[in-house]
């Protein structure tokens, strides 16, 4: 009960930084969300034992931090590719496709996506750490009313995903304001982009 208060108010705090503020933090949270996520599979992976589900998940947090500073690049890429897959595999089970329509719709989008992450990365940071901001603050309220917004358990739970969609697309909107003329990503400094939101190229 106290790791799902935990992770719960953990994952509402985290996910709304990553949807308004991801784009000036972006390497900074790509450890804290593999730690995140890296807990939550690791609490699934030892149901019966916390220790090694922090553990593991601090494990996820180091592999995606050295990554974040050393090939930031191309773990947005390979990001993205993920993502696209993802989304589109969720899609085709949704609709009800079966699997191996699910996997080239995937494939499909996930080429497409990490085309779109190389090509305009500074509009799909904004974009990546909306949606996953988004994602975030639900999985952590689903673990606070689970029979609404379970949506984790739940693939039919169309209320949680319209929701996410909601909060992303707001969530873009704001960083496009608020980021507006930078370009961290697609013309980064020596060193590569910034763990904060300075300096800044414009």
């Amino acid at each position: 009960m106290l790791d799902n208060i935990l992770l719960g108010t953990l994952g509402v705090l985290v996910g709304l930084v990553v949807t308004f503020y991801g784009y000036g933090i972006f390497r900074m949270i790509l450890p804290v969300l593999g730690f995140f996520y890296g807990f939550i599979l690791g609490r699934d992976l030892f149901p019966n034992s916390p220790v090694w589900g922090w553990t593991f998940g601090l494990i996820i947090a180091v592999a995606l931090a050295v990554l974040a500073y050393a090939y930031w690049s191309v773990l947005m890429t390979v990001g993205g590719a993920f993502i696209g897959f993802s989304f589109g595999y969720m899609l085709g089970d949704w609709i009800g496709l079966w699997s191996w329509i699910n996997v080239i719709i995937g494939v499909v989008l996930g080429a497409g996506f990490a085309l779109a992450y190389f090509l305009f990365k500074d509009l799909m940071v904004m974009v990546w750490t909306a949606f996953a901001g988004a994602g975030i603050i639900f999985a952590g309220l689903a673990y606070f009313w689970p029979a609404v917004l379970g949506w984790l358990g739940n693939s039919s739970n169309w209320l949680t995903f319209i929701l996410t969609l909601v909060v992303g697309v707001i969530g873009t909107i704001a960083q496009m304001f608020i980021f507006s003329g930078l370009a961290y990503y697609s013309a980064p400094p020596a060193g590569g982009p910034p763990y904060v939101g300075a300096p800044a190229q414009r």
